[in-house]
């Protein structure tokens, strides 16, 4: 009906556009005897018109018949490959189950690990050559070397170890031999981790001292951390991880430093009056002396992404706020609470933790001991002054 409608309008528009051009022909008499050649024109071009029409027609159609006749060829050529595909699947149905696939995978598999093996003989005989070469290293503080030697002795223990992990029918008597073969790689591995980690814990005088050895002590750790993670990316899809993986010397070293710093913030008790004052004292100022020289001197050495003087100022102030928590659990009165609330009011001033040099916000730093803590230890005093004054009264 739609299509009726539009042939209709579109047959009125051609009717008004052919009584305009009559018009504009015939406006003067004497060209009416002009008719028969403007008849003329006009039909040589309506014929020229259907001409290219009809060109135009029978071109579409010899495209449409060419792509109808593609893809009868393209569902006949599916259908030969899906033949084909079922054919090739109940072969390889067929050949899976055939006693000498079984024995063609096994060599191939075999030939895999003597590969391996190829590839590592120069590492697999000279390995006590190679730890004690490690040791060497070690003890003349070359640490990069020592590593270098370490993971070059460990990547070809671990490839062997993998050849041997992908074998279906692997031998776990091969495995026992090659992980007691290569032993002494993982106790140097230990004792690499020993020196680093007593660098690390001395950092404060290391930096100092030998600032390029505490570098390449975090150098080693920032390594050993990236092959923790492709380690653990690696077993997600193969399964396999090395003798000794995940290290996690990162974790070992911080929690490492952490309890260090923890240990510096006892306070012991003493007989005679002040002696809390004192000790807070003490360790406030021991604490921003230590914490500019870290700023300075230390953080510098440290890898941006450990945050080690945001750390450090964090765990400083941890420790500091449980050890005044013991000893208010322990119990403490009279002058040593005031001694404390002395200490608590100036611990943000610029003596202690806000000194300008540390450069920490107000907002950052937290009370040592929250408000009604406070409250509580000044009414314990108030309470016990009390009862003193009733005692003597």
């Amino acid at each position: 009906m739609k299509f009726e409608n539009d042939l209709h309008i579109d047959t009125a528009e051609a009717e008004k556009r052919a009584l305009k051009k009559v018009a504009q022909l015939l406006q003067r008499p004497d060209q009416l005897d002009k008719v028969d050649q403007y008849k003329k024109g006009i039909a040589r071009k309506r014929m020229g018109v259907e001409s290219r029409l009809k060109t135009a027609v029978h071109s579409q159609l010899d495209g449409v018949r060419f792509g109808i006749e593609q893809l009868k060829s393209a569902i006949e050529n599916v259908q030969e490959v899906r033949k084909t595909m079922r054919t090739v699947e109940e072969m390889m149905d067929t050949a899976f189950h055939d006693k000498h696939i079984r024995e063609i995978k096994d060599i191939s598999a075999e030939h895999r690990q003597l590969s391996s093996a190829m590839d590592n003989l120069r590492q697999i005989f000279t390995v006590p050559e190679s730890v004690q070469a490690a040791r060497d290293q070690l003890k003349e503080d070359k640490l990069l070397e020592a590593h270098k030697t370490i993971r070059e002795l460990e990547i070809s223990r671990d490839e062997l170890l993998y050849e041997q992990h992908k074998l279906e029918n692997g031998s776990q008597g091969d495995v026992t031999l090659l992980n007691r073969y290569f032993q002494d790689v993982e106790v140097v591995s230990s004792e690499l981790y020993r020196k680093i980690s007593s660098i690390i814990s001395d950092s404060f005088t290391t930096a100092k001292s030998k600032p390029e050895l505490l570098v390449s002590a975090l150098r080693i750790i920032e390594r050993e951390h990236s092959i923790d993670q492709e380690t653990s990316r690696r077993k997600t899809y193969s399964g396999f991880a090395p003798p000794g993986r995940p290290k996690e010397w990162r974790e070992s070293v911080l929690e490492s430093l952490k309890s260090t710093t923890e240990a510096k913030f006892r306070i012991e008790k003493t007989a005679g009056e002040g002696w809390l004052g004192g000790q807070l004292r003490k360790i406030g100022s021991d604490s921003v002396t230590e914490l500019i020289l870290l700023k300075h001197i230390v953080a510098p050495c440290f890898p941006p992404s450990w945050n080690i003087f945001e750390r450090f100022t964090n765990w400083y102030h941890i420790a500091f706020a449980n050890e005044i928590n013991r000893l208010i659990r322990e119990g403490i009165e009279g002058k040593t609470i005031i001694e404390l609330l002395i200490f608590l009011n100036h611990y943000a001033n610029e003596n202690y933790m806000g000194n300008p040099e540390l450069g920490i916000a107000k907002e950052r730093l937290p009370e040592l001991l929250d408000g009604s803590e406070q409250a509580a230890l000044i009414n314990v005093y108030i309470g016990s002054t009390k009862d003193k004054h009733k005692a003597m009264a």
